[in-house]
């Protein structure tokens, strides 16, 4: 798949915000949030002014499925999967994390202003995966799990930090959060992955020769 750089850049580039986390993808197991949720509160531990912006719910795929208590997945996903970990202290979400759910072009502000996005952290279901890229096209670092498709989009040390296990993800995103000089140097390196292994001149002839 190719990937239009120049159509996804933004007229005015905010600002990162170092303490910025952003997460995009359906609420639903295939997409591995619930791999984040264990690992947010180890991250909030170590960073307490860390915050989540989570981009997506469940109704992505399916606008009929029945909702959890907080309105962001499947009634069993939220309730086995994400509000036990994710909870403050009155039961809703806890104060670092935001659901935004489905976001139209506003959330490309929100890409470019996070230090850190995290695609599929298992990468299940992941053949070419375009969250990723989304990052990677903002100036983002990607972290995500070393797993089919996120190895092919996600260049290990380079445009983001790959990992095999939950404490591997916190870890990783705690990394980059105390070094933000190497987030936003990823995040650069990203950008120029993107524009030279996904322009379309590149994919059309790839599959020219194939």
């Amino acid at each position: 798949s190719g990937f239009d750089l120049d159509g996804y850049k933004l007229p005015n580039v905010p600002k990162k915000d170092k303490k910025l986390v952003a997460y995009i993808g359906a609420l639903v197991p295939q997409k591995g949030f619930h791999v984040l949720a264990r690992a947010w509160p180890h991250v909030i531990k170590k960073h307490p002014d860390a915050r989540l912006i989570v981009i997506g719910s469940s109704t992505l795929y399916d606008h009929n499925s029945s909702l959890g208590p907080w309105g962001v997945a499947s009634k069993f996903y939220e309730e086995k999967e994400i509000i036990p970990y994710l909870k403050g202290k009155d039961g809703n979400p806890h104060k670092s994390v935001f659901f935004a759910k489905r976001l139209g072009h506003e959330k490309k502000e929100i890409l470019y202003k996070a230090l850190i996005g995290v695609a599929n952290p298992t990468g299940i279901s992941e053949n070419c995966p375009g969250s990723s890229l989304e990052f990677s096209a903002s100036g983002t670092a990607v972290v995500s799990g070393a797993y089919y498709g996120m190895v092919d989009v996600i260049e290990h040390n380079k445009t983001g930090l790959l990992g095999k296990k939950i404490d591997d993800l916190s870890m990783n995103i705690c990394k980059l959060i105390e070094n933000p000089r190497m987030a936003i140097k990823m995040g650069e390196n990203g950008i120029k992955y993107v524009q030279m292994r996904y322009n379309w001149n590149n994919v059309i002839s790839e599959w020219g020769r194939l």
